[in-house]
C-alpha cells in the first residue's frame, strides 16, 4: 500500500501558527499546498494607512516560503481557489 499525504491549505495568524506550520512541513504526512494568513490595512485618524502582518506572514517571508496575504476567507474569491 502506498502512503498518501493529506493535501492541506494551512490558515494561521497568531504566534502558535508558526510552530504548527513547522510541524506540518516536517511531518511527511501532510502536503502543504498553500499557506494563508490575514493581512489587513489599519486605518489611523492621524496618520497613513499601515499594513498589519501576522507572525506567520513574517516567518514565511523571512524563510522564503510563499504565503498568501488574505484580506478575508469569507468571500467567493477565496473559495474559488479550491474548486
Amino acid at each position: 500500500m502506498s502512503e498518501r499525504r493529506i493535501k492541506t491549505y494551512y490558515l494561521g495568524s497568531g504566534s502558535i501558527s508558526v510552530p504548527v506550520l513547522c510541524g506540518l512541513l516536517r511531518s511527511g504526512l501532510v502536503e502543504v499546498v498553500g499557506i494563508g494568513s490575514q493581512r489587513k490595512a489599519l486605518k489611523s485618524a492621524r496618520g497613513p494607512v499601515r499594513t498589519m502582518t501576522t507572525p506567520l506572514i513574517k516567518y514565511c517571508e523571512a524563510n522564503g516560503i510563499q504565503v498568501d496575504g488574505l484580506a478575508s476567507v469569507n468571500n467567493e474569491e477565496f473559495y474559488e481557489r479550491f474548486r
